[in-house]
């Protein structure tokens, strides 16, 4: 009961109860659920754990570069956040107002250095947490900060499931945060739902010996000059003083890589018994790169053979593309989803975290499927599957690559030849059009042969936009070369968005020339011939 109108514990207590109560019916959670995070309320691990698989960073070299390769190389992969609505394409929302957070998450850290720590700890203790500024489950963070595993802990609850995290920053005090504003990026652990498990576990036994080959290494050539150890036998007993003397000696020769001498000692008074452990015995450098080995193919996959001096260049991109498909793409795939299910919601719906795939494919490969894929498929599917592009809008959306002309969107019959590679400056399926004239454009709808260039235009911006004062290649059937050659030195040129915009808006109005119908023709012409071989 209160007392002169000031709440008791016991009257705190009971609110806090009636609040967890009308939570857990909100969310409505499964009996089942309820105990096991009763039960995981008592078996919380000790935070200094993962205070100790982060200190390997700076402990290990092994996994230092591991860790540092894979968090830098997910730092500098772009991110979009793309707009998904029904059973169209996703599109994305250039500049959405998180994509711009993520670049300035707070006012200590950049993108790279955000991304990077989320990375290092993801891989090092299995979680990673960010904490989001904002003023409740439904609003927008303002600002992102990570914070280090062994700082927080998720609070298991048998009525809640979970009840929040608590932050310790180290000085004896505990706060608490509500679970809207901590995500937690979590590796899958048998044992908890709560509580990634780290990779650096599994290596903890290789983790503790590498550190033990390191230190007796480093006291081999600084204390004992590289000499190897081994037992000096006397006959007699010495007495204590002389003893003393012998033994500095013993370590004065070694640090300067001299024999040491003893006179007076007598036939048979000193005996030199070699270890049974000598350093070849150890095989130490090889028990070092094994080490490596397997540090390396548990926290980055292919990053061996991408990094051996000794490697080929065939083995070396065979790592690349390993380190790239098995390491970094599926760790991005998992933060664009936490991101997509865990922030995105605040700024609307249908919105889709994203960053670029990685994946590096087989070029060659590519190409041959493709060929093969214009003998049966049409332009629209073409440029749906390959491109990410909206259909032309005429009839040439429904025509396979070799039944386009030089007059386009006209189906050429009978042959599908448009020039003769004999001669490639004629047009011999258009007996009226001489070279360095053009052919003519429709009347009743000038623009329409503009409009795949503008889309394809627009395209190169969007993607342009995102890597300022770099040459963006991009690929495209409307664009013709001169033009594509001239947009791709100016990109590299440009020093703002401003800048990349205004390169495009000169081509934007552009309609295209005869000549360049003609060089397209052309070169569909020489694929058809490619095809034919």
């Amino acid at each position: 009961m209160a007392i002169f109108g000031i709440p008791t514990r016991k009257d705190i207590a009971a609110l806090k109860d009636e609040l967890d109560a009308l939570k857990a019916e909100r969310y409505k959670y499964q009996p089942w659920q309820l105990e096991t995070a009763e039960a995981e309320k008592w078996n919380q691990p000790d935070p200094s754990v993962y205070k100790n698989q982060a200190d390997l960073y700076r402990t290990l070299s092994w996994v230092m570069t591991a860790v540092d390769i894979t968090a830098s190389t997910t730092a500098l992969v772009p991110f979009s956040v793309m707009s998904a609505v029904g059973e169209q394409e996703p599109r994305e929302i250039v500049n959405h107002p998180f994509e711009m957070l993520l670049r300035h998450p707070n006012e200590l850290d950049s993108r790279f250095e955000f991304l990077y720590a989320t990375v290092a700890l993801w891989k090092l203790t299995g979680n990673a947490y960010w904490w989001l500024n904002r003023a409740n489950e439904n609003a927008a963070p303002t600002e992102m900060w990570v914070i280090p595993s062994h700082m927080i802990e998720p609070i298991p609850d048998g009525r809640m499931y979970l009840d929040g995290y608590a932050y310790s920053p180290g000085n004896g005090n505990t706060i608490a945060l509500e679970n809207w504003e901590i995500v937690d990026f979590r590796r899958f652990n048998p044992f908890s739902r709560f509580r990634g498990l780290s990779a650096i576990e599994s290596l903890a036994l290789v983790a503790q010996g590498d550190i033990g080959m390191q230190e007796y290494n480093t006291k081999l050539f600084k204390d004992k000059g590289g000499q190897l150890s081994g037992i000096l036998a006397f006959k007699s007993i010495i007495e204590t003083d002389q003893w003393k003397k012998i033994k500095q000696d013993k370590r004065d020769a070694a640090s300067k890589r001299e024999d040491m001498m003893l006179n007076g000692v007598g036939d048979g008074g000193v005996e030199w018994l070699q270890n049974a452990f000598t350093q070849k015995d150890m095989e130490f450098l090889e028990g070092r790169k094994f080490n490596r080995t397997e540090i390396y193919g548990a926290l980055a996959p292919g990053l061996e053979s991408m990094t051996d001096p000794s490697a080929t260049e065939a083995n070396a991109n065979a790592g690349e593309r390993v380190f790239m498909g098995k390491n970094i793409y599926p760790m991005q795939v998992m933060m664009a989803e936490k991101i997509s299910n865990s922030i995105l919601p605040a700024y609307g719906e249908n919105l889709i975290a994203e960053f670029e795939d990685v994946r590096i494919s087989d070029r060659q490969l590519e190409l041959q499927e493709r060929a093969a894929d214009e003998k049966i498929m049409t332009l629209r599917e073409l440029r749906k599957t390959y491109n990410q592009l909206e259909p032309l809008g005429d009839e040439r959306d429904d025509l396979l690559p070799v039944q386009i002309t030089a007059q386009t969107g006209q189906p050429e019959s009978p042959a599908p030849v448009i020039v003769q590679s004999n001669q490639p400056d004629v047009d011999q399926t258009q007996p009226d059009t001489i070279q360095g004239q053009e052919p003519p454009i429709d009347a009743d709808n000038p623009d329409a042969d503009n409009n795949a260039l503008k889309a394809d235009l627009d395209k190169w911006k969007r993607i342009a936009l995102k890597k300022v004062g770099k040459a963006v290649p991009f690929e495209s059937f409307e664009i013709p070369d001169g033009m594509r050659l001239e947009i791709t030195r100016a990109l590299s040129a440009c020093k703002s968005e401003a800048d990349v915009r205004g390169v495009f808006a000169k081509h934007a109005a552009a309609k295209p020339k005869a000549s360049d119908v003609l060089e397209l023709a052309r070169a569909m012409n020489r694929a058809v011939e490619e095809l034919a071989k």
